[in-house]
């Protein structure tokens, strides 16, 4: 008998033999094997372990036997056999519980089906479930260094008379801190990223940060940490203050030698909503910016620039990885003014932002020598 929906029909049986021939009528009622499906939990998050269970129903009055097939949806994490063999007794029913610990957020959809001799004898029955992010905690905290830069003697006077020099900042970042790149900000103004140099100090791999500033007296250079735990006391920052080939410690001891060790801070994509632009970046020769957001499919992310919503219109590129649950939203043309733009990025209940600068047309042009020397 084919599969299809459970129905009645009539039917003639006949019997041919050499004594004469015989029909009688009769009906036949396609019945299906019920197939029911349930989800523990409707949502849960990332590999948190939920239970899908199976309940099937032998509808008619004899035994029958089939196979229970279960048809996952890819990053699912269903666990056991994915085929059951089962016989039920006359209208006997039983139920399995398959356990299932996803690897992925979205919707995810599980379905089972029943078979006999290959050909399906239930109509199949499926159910969903919602797999949430893990959002970790990340902190961010703002790290200030006030700065004096008094010098004394020669130095001070052929410093102060020309407004050459060169100030130095080494600051160690506290362990399982990293440092925000694009965060450097001298009296609350972008300033380069500093260099790094990490080294082993007792064991432990430490890393320094290193800021070449011009000559001032005094200042404030601050930046940003990220982490998940709290922050032990940080440490206290070295300065040192170079005149064409002397140096003078004004707070503790460091070298531009040590500079020579360091690198350049390589910015990668942010961790977090926004991907794209780095806190501080400075536009100098556009008006526009292209931002770049990533979050699970399922989640609504909303996007706002000073505080105002951006429309849809500005979404530019979509690009869906089915197999990790993400989407990678690009925007392009994003207006900024002159001065700063705070990009900002929410999604449920959580939140990212960064801030950029788009520069203004220069009004006027100062030249300062910073090495002066004489035969």
């Amino acid at each position: 008998m084919r599969f299809g929906a459970e129905a009645t029909g009539e039917f003639t049986a006949q019997l041919t033999s050499s004594v004469g021939d015989a029909s009688a009528p009769d009906t036949l009622t396609r019945r299906l094997i019920l197939v029911e499906k349930s989800a523990e939990s409707e949502a849960v998050l990332e590999g948190q372990a939920t239970t899908f269970t199976v309940r099937v129903t032998n509808p008619l009055g004899r035994t029958v036997s089939f196979e229970l097939r279960e048809s996952p949806q890819q990053g699912l994490g269903l666990e056991g056999e994915p085929v059951i063999d089962v016989t039920l007794a006359a209208n006997e029913s039983q139920s399995f519980e398959f356990a299932a610990t996803p690897g992925r957020t979205g919707t995810l959809d599980n379905q089972a089906s029943v078979f006999i001799n290959q050909t399906p004898a239930g109509l199949p029955a499926g159910a969903s479930l919602e797999v949430k992010p893990v959002l970790v905690p990340e902190r961010t905290s703002l790290v200030t260094l006030p700065f004096s830069a008094q010098a004394e003697g020669g130095i001070a006077e052929a410093v102060e008379g020309t407004e050459g020099g060169t100030l130095l900042i080494r600051h160690r970042v506290p362990t399982d801190a990293v440092y925000e790149v694009g965060s450097s900000r001298l009296n609350g103004n972008p300033t380069p990223n500093p260099l790094a140099r990490t080294v082993e100090e007792d064991g432990e791999a430490v890393t320094y940060l290193y800021w070449e500033l011009p000559y001032m007296t005094e200042g404030t250079l601050s930046y940003i940490l990220t982490h998940q735990e709290g922050l032990d006391a940080l440490a206290e920052p070295a300065l040192t203050l170079k005149f064409g080939k002397r140096e003078l410690f004004l707070e503790g001891e460091v070298s531009f030698e040590e500079v020579r060790e360091a690198s350049e801070v390589i910015p990668t994509e942010r961790n977090g909503l926004i991907r794209e632009p780095f806190p501080g970046t400075v536009y100098r020769t556009t008006d526009a910016a292209k931002v770049v957001l990533e979050s699970p499919i399922a989640e609504e992310v909303e996007l706002l620039l000073n505080g105002v919503a951006v429309s849809d219109d500005a979404l530019g590129k979509r690009v869906i990885d089915e197999q990790n649950g993400m989407q990678r939203l690009e925007y392009f043309g994003l207006p900024l003014e002159v001065g700063s733009t705070l990009i900002e990025a929410t999604m449920g209940g959580a939140r990212d932002e960064v801030e950029v600068f788009r520069a203004g047309n220069p009004t006027s042009l100062e030249i300062a020598p910073t090495m002066l020397e004489a035969d």
